[in-house]
């Protein structure tokens, strides 16, 4: 082999053992309203009534699973109440935790609006992992629609634009 090559070669092969040994950093490419509303099977404004964490079946993952209370559904089937499962939690009495940048946390009593699609096992979780879920938050003049890589937004604002891209219900 020319040592040119050899030396490349080399380098290629360094630069794949610190890729593959450091960790890993990704891009999350930003959700729009309209590709939300798109993607979404249902979408719900409501409060958290209540969440659990627990072990996945093959006890690889902690999972939280949040209880919402619908106040209103703009896509899908009215529901009083809808089940979300993410990926992250923590268990107190096992002392451990997981959290996951991409996924969305619930806490009890707090208000969201939801963009929700099914997971693989039947069951309901956000679409977009953390950008489909905006944290509804009293502001001076009445409520905003808040998520963390976006600048506020008052709730009325962000409803019209779903409403306009879902349709009337």
């Amino acid at each position: 082999m020319r040592p040119g090559l050899k030396l490349i070669a080399t380098l290629a092969v360094v630069w794949g053992v610190v890729l593959s040994s450091g960790p890993a950093w990704g891009v999350v490419k930003s959700l729009k309203l309209e590709r939300l509303s798109q993607t979404a099977e249902m979408i719900v404004l409501g409060r958290v009534a209540g969440t659990r964490a627990f072990f996945s079946q093959d006890g690889s993952l902690i999972l939280t699973e949040a209880l919402i209370s619908v106040e209103r559904c703009l896509k899908g089937t009215a529901v009083k109440e809808i089940r979300v499962t993410a990926i992250g939690g923590r268990l107190p009495e096992k002392d451990v935790g997981l959290w996951v940048p991409d996924e969305p946390t619930f806490q009890p009593g707090e208000s969201a609006l939801l963009f929700l699609e099914r997971d693989s096992e039947g069951g309901w979780r956000v679409s977009g992992g953390f950008q489909g879920k905006f944290n509804l938050v009293q502001g001076r003049d009445g409520w905003l629609a808040r998520r963390s890589d976006l600048a506020d937004q008052t709730l009325v604002q962000v409803l019209r634009q779903v409403e306009g891209l879902v349709g009337p219900r």
